[in-house]
């Protein structure tokens, strides 16, 4: 297979692999995890603007990503990890600075979401499920 193939499919496949319950015990390791699945996400797009083509499982797993657990993660560090963080570490005005801009790029990321859902709506041939609001809030 084709080194680029294999990266594609390596890529779904992160995006569609779901964390093992055993992971929620190890908060670093599944956060560690979960944002490389972020990072998965950003290979798919890219291949497929290069080649001209939609390559359909590529658009479900973003699609699938982008609706569900992207927002969950989101909701997870701004509601659980961050707050904890400004409790429990020392007052720390550099940290301090470093989540509130955490913050604001996780409202950025919210809207890039919107815009590549919306762009692969368009794109695709096929009718792609909507977003659902309330997970990208």
């Amino acid at each position: 297979m084709e080194k680029h193939a294999e990266a594609q499919l390596s890529a779904i496949a992160m995006l569609r692999a779901k964390p093992h319950k055993s992971r929620f015990a190890q908060p670093i390791d599944f956060m560690r995890d979960e944002h490389m699945r972020q990072r998965a996400l950003c290979g798919p797009p890219d291949d497929m603007a290069i080649a001209g083509r939609l390559d359909t499982d590529a658009v479900a797993a973003a699609f699938d990503f982008l609706n569900a657990d992207f927002g969950l993660h989101v909701l997870d560090e701004e509601e659980y990890l961050f707050p904890l963080l400004r409790r429990q570490l020392p007052a720390d005005e550099y940290l301090a600075d470093v989540l509130d801009q955490l913050t604001a790029e996780h409202a950025r990321d919210r809207d890039v979401a919107y815009s590549v859902v919306e762009s692969l709506q368009k794109a695709s041939k096929e009718q792609a499920p909507e977003p659902h609001v309330a997970m990208l809030q």
